[in-house]
């Protein structure tokens, strides 16, 4: 049975309407505050002939060469510095300060790399302010990669004329004719437009919008049953975002109205390739995924916080939303054979929402506070259902299956008490509760319990330990089936986001200022999940983090900073091969470290700064299968980063410096999972041949840096 629901309105109004008579209660209370309060006075005729205000010009402009020892796709990932070779760079800041008239920000950094920032802000201070913003950002994954597929019109893939179909990737004879490289990039370009307007004592207006567009290739896998392919996916889509704004300031209290859209429109919807293989049935030639389809989501919010209520502040907030698609449906399958027509020409996709919060925070006594909170959300999900036919990798068809329109509803309470004793010691405890409803999963419902408490502990005047301890359950009733057409699962089986849940988390860091030249601390993290009601999924996760910093100044002019971190990460898990109790098991054991170390020493020599910092971290991942008593453990995945960086700036003049410097990377991962796997390695996977990074490389370069106005610069440029 699929049980398709709706609320009716007057139910989902209640929670709804519970805000809003709570944030009516606000108004009302600020609004008579308000109105007992004295006339602000007339800020415009204040006069101080000592404050100091920012005026006139300055900023700086750097112009400098670069060279890359090697080409490492890694090394440019997120800054555009993945080929040998020269490059020229610039950066520059620019600001105007003026107390009667426009002030003006432009900043732009690393400009001739992908990874370009520009920026400028206009305006006057309390009147109106316009903003226009670009940031590239390239996304790099490798460069070696291959495939013997190529790109027809609208993102199709096809194989090269006279392409020899195999049952194997051995048995291609054309495959290795047929290779040619690509790059596995996703390059982000957005842009960024805003305007304030502050028109004397009333509303605040904003508008912002921003677009990001996506360009590039990635990897995707299809399938045809039992044979697969790593496929060449063109990335062609964008993003827009829109959000007006209206906000109005009291003494008293403070309101703000928000519209918020969203637009996503992909190029490409589908995906489709030519079979490299021997058909396993007629017709299944060409295979079809589905795409990102073009999207739309609309949001109404208000929100109103008050301190009308001396020693008690309260504030809330309430937004609906509706979230749309209505993109055309494609062809179940590629397959003419198989093909059948769907109930629908589109999904109809809708889905409602509707959220709020309401906080207050109210000082008991001069020493003790209570603070409370309650949210929710509610997720309506209006999709029509129906009946679709159901192809399997365009081999077989198999049973028709319903859409399932999932939605829930989320109510979080939360009450926590501060109080601060002599001595400085400052205690504080709490308690969160969350009761959650879901529609078309297997568990319905699910409570969740937890309490916290935390101790602030002060030595002297320069010390400080934090304790914090938490402790919290989920309990939710067994699962259930859906009905008859859903895939059949295992009784025993527990997803472990809505298992049963027991979670233990401390947290103790401590910090000394020695005085005013040394400084330290020192943190640790532990965090236990059990899920003792689980035969079959996730059993227990465990993770342990420890992180020590040290910072000492000598001197004015030398400064040294360090760092170490141990990371660890442990789960086990239980799997069943014939659904029923489980008969293999899983140890995953990750574990990271993590060291840096910072110098920076002015005027060595005359006007000669020099800095250096050095980086390393390094993750192991392990897995022991234990199958039926016999511990087999997976080979290990390393990945070692070590990373090297000096810089000399000499100050040529007050305005004028040069700065020399070096970068030094080298990056190594072994993974067995993709080390040695050829483009025909596996008999039933055609890859892409890529290998786990591994490169050195030396990065130097040379900038001038023009300070206009102000002071020169300072360490570094």
């Amino acid at each position: 049975m699929n049980r398709k629901f709706h609320r009716p309105a007057h139910v989902r109004g209640v929670r709804a309407g519970f805000l809003l008579a709570g944030l009516g209660g606000c108004t009302f209370l600020a609004y008579a505050q308000d109105a007992k309060l004295p006339e602000a006075p007339d800020l415009p005729e204040w006069a101080c002939k000592y404050c100091p205000f920012e005026s006139g010009f300055e900023g700086a402009l750097d112009l400098g060469a670069a060279y890359v020892s090697d080409n490492a796709f890694g090394f440019g990932n997120y800054t555009g510095f993945d080929r040998a070779g020269p490059y020229l760079f610039g950066n520059a800041e620019l600001h105007r300060r003026s107390d009667a008239s426009i002030n003006l920000d432009f900043r732009a950094e690393d400009l001739g790399v992908d990874s370009r920032v520009l920026s400028l802000d206009a305006g006057r201070p309390g009147h109106y302010g316009f903003h226009v913003g670009y940031r590239g950002s390239p996304r790099l994954w490798d460069d070696g990669a291959q495939t013997p597929f190529l790109r027809l019109d609208g993102g199709e893939l096809g194989l090269p004329s006279g392409w020899t179909t195999a049952g194997t990737t051995g048995a291609m004879s054309n495959l290795d004719a047929s290779l040619h490289p690509f790059d596995w990039r996703l390059d982000r370009r957005r842009i960024d437009l805003g305007a304030a307007f502050m028109p004397g004592r009333g509303p605040e207006y904003r508008v912002n919008f921003s677009r990001e567009q996506r360009s590039g290739t990635q990897v995707m896998g299809g399938t045809f049953l039992t044979q697969g392919s790593l496929l060449p996916r063109l990335v062609d889509d964008v993003t827009e975002q829109l959000e007006l704004s209206a906000a109005l300031q009291k003494p008293a209290w403070q309101w703000r109205g928000v519209y918020q859209g969203s637009f996503y429109r992909n190029a490409t919807d589908f995906l489709g390739w030519q079979n490299p293989y021997d058909p396993l049935s007629p017709g299944a030639s060409r295979g079809r995924l589905a795409l990102a389809p073009d999207n739309q989501s609309h949001q109404l919010s208000t929100a109103l916080a008050s301190q009308a209520v001396p020693g008690t502040s309260i504030s809330g907030r309430l937004a609906a939303g509706r979230i749309l698609q209505s993109a055309a449906l494609g062809s179940a399958t590629e397959n003419p054979n198989l093909a059948e027509p769907l109930p629908r020409s589109d999904s109809g996709g809708r889905v409602d929402t509707l959220s709020g919060t309401l906080r207050s925070g109210t000082r008991l006594t001069k020493s003790l506070r209570l603070d409370l909170e309650y949210r929710f959300r509610e997720r309506d999900n209006r999709t029509p259902a129906a009946l679709y036919p159901q192809v399997q990798t365009d081999v077989f068809a198999a049973d028709p299956r319903v859409n399932r329109p999932h939605q829930f509803t989320d109510q979080l309470f939360k009450l926590s008490l501060n109080q601060r004793l002599p001595a400085g010691i400052r205690l504080a405890a709490g308690y969160d509760g969350t009761a959650t409803r879901r529609e078309q999963l297997a568990v319905d419902r699910a409570t969740e319990n937890s309490v916290w408490g935390r101790i602030n502990l002060y030595p002297s005047e320069r010390s400080n330990l934090e304790v914090r301890l938490a402790r919290g359950y989920r309990d939710g009733p067994a699962p259930h089936a859906l009905d008859s057409g859903a895939p059949p699962e295992n009784p025993r089986l527990r997803q472990f986001n809505l298992a049963d849940r027991n979670r233990s988390v401390m947290t103790v860091r401590w910090t000394t200022l020695q005085d005013e030249h040394w400084s330290y601390g020192a943190g640790v993290d532990y965090s236990h999940d059990k899920y003792s009601g689980t035969e079959v999924g996730l059993k227990d996760g465990r993770e342990l983090n420890l992180n020590a910093d040290l910072a000492w100044t000598p001197t004015p002019d030398r400064a040294v900073t360090a760092y170490a971190g141990h990371g660890r990460i442990r789960t086990m898990q239980a799997g069943s091969r014939t659904y029923s109790s489980p008969d293999w098991w899983a140890d995953n054991r990750d574990e990271s470290h993590t060291l840096s170390l910072n110098l920076e020493q002015r005027n060595v020599v005359g006007a000669l700064d020099l800095s250096a910092n050095f980086t390393f971290v390094n993750s192991r991942g392990r897995t022991i299968l234990d199958d039926g008593g016999q511990a087999r453990p997976f080979p290990d995945v390393d990945s070692r980063l070590q990373g090297l960086g000096l810089l000399g700036n000499y100050r040529l003049s007050q305005n004028l410096s040069l700065s020399l410097g070096l970068r030094h990377e080298r990056y190594r991962v072994d993974d067995w999972q993709r080390d040695g796997v050829d483009v025909d390695t596996v008999p039933n996977l055609l890859g892409t041949g890529l290998e786990t990074p591994d490169y050195r490389v030396n990065l130097v370069y040379l900038s001038l840096r023009w300070q206009l106005g102000g002071a020169g610069p300072g360490v570094g440029g």
